[in-house]
């Protein structure tokens, strides 16, 4: 039995459009090469599934809200941290504000036991023992994530609401 197709599906994210860009050709470029040095049958094709616009937080709406979660919630490693690094997600939460042309500031919030949070932290290991949340193993801590999370979309809305 000769199998004379495959299929791949992949998901590339990336912070910048420039990067994914380069990304995006440098799979085609491979994908290719490798069908050309393998005597495919057919040239590969090519299909975008879905795409999301990049996530860029407003600055004057997530700077608001930042002094906003620096007030309500205590500083430091378990409290509010602001200076969290970029994340490199696939979000489709950026088109409910880009689509109807409203500023927007996405945030997270943690979940995982601060015990389990040290050991992967002082072993080097915290994108390979922690999953994410569109992972089947992620299992947050029900308390206190609940109320942070909770209380985080109060003060974001009482940021705006409050008068």
């Amino acid at each position: 039995m000769v199998i004379d197709s495959a299929r791949l599906a992949i998901d590339i994210r990336t912070t910048k459009a420039a990067t994914r860009t380069k990304v995006l050709a440098s799979v085609k470029r491979i994908v290719e090469a490798e069908a050309m040095a393998g005597n495919a049958v057919a040239p590969p094709t090519f299909q975008t599934t879905r795409t999301f616009p990049l996530t860029i937080n407003d600055d004057t709406l997530t700077s608001k809200l930042e002094e906003s979660f620096g007030e309500h919630f205590p500083n430091g490693k378990e409290g509010y941290v602001p200076d969290v690094s970029q994340l490199a997600g696939s979000e489709d939460f950026s088109i409910l504000a880009s689509a109807v042309g409203k500023p927007y500031s996405f945030f997270v919030y943690g979940g995982t036991a601060p015990e389990k949070w040290d050991k992967a932290e002082a072993e080097d290991r915290l994108s390979e023992d922690l999953p994410v949340n569109h992972s089947g193993l992620f299992a947050p801590v029900i308390q206190p994530t609940l109320k942070v999370g909770l209380d985080g979309y109060v003060v974001a809305a009482l940021t705006w609401l409050a008068k």
